[in-house]
């Protein structure tokens, strides 16, 4: 591959990771504002189907600026303010999934489910008001390593 071939492939990436972070913190900001005023089809974006949690909202909020801020490379083999914040926020990230998920797998409530909203609806049967799903959880441990 060429220099130039190389310089194209890095700034389409650097752009992709900029919308992506962009698009994800909007539209978990929109579940967030649809929780607040109680409009349906910004808690879910789907008519009729279960709606976005909003820990699982502001979490995705945490990923995205934590996306952007990681975007920045290192310089002089340092680490940056804004590689550090970003950094901090994956673990945030990683943290929220794992103690969700350890909720389900040892059956204890940490009380972290509803801190944002009250949420007295329960989604699927079986499953906790405010907690997002199992899946939801472990993809968030997921995504938070990834960006660490």
């Amino acid at each position: 591959m060429t220099a130039v071939n190389n310089s194209r492939i890095a700034s389409w990436t650097e752009k992709a990771s900029r919308a992506a972070s962009a698009v994800t913190v909007l539209a978990a900001s929109l579940v967030l504002v649809g929780w607040a005023i109680e409009v349906p089809i910004l808690k879910s974006f789907f008519p009729g189907q279960t709606s976005m949690r909003p820990n699982s909202a502001v979490t995705y909020i945490l990923a995205g600026i934590a996306l952007w801020l990681l975007r920045e490379e290192r310089e002089g083999g340092k680490q940056g303010p804004r590689r550090r914040w970003g950094n901090a926020l994956a673990v945030v990230v990683t943290l929220s999934g794992a103690l969700t998920f350890s909720q389900y797998v040892f059956g204890f409530n940490l009380g972290i489910d509803q801190l944002v909203f009250r949420d007295p609806e329960v989604p699927v049967a079986g499953l906790f008001p405010g907690r997002m799903t199992p899946t939801g959880a472990l993809s968030f441990v997921f995504l938070g390593l990834g960006l660490l």
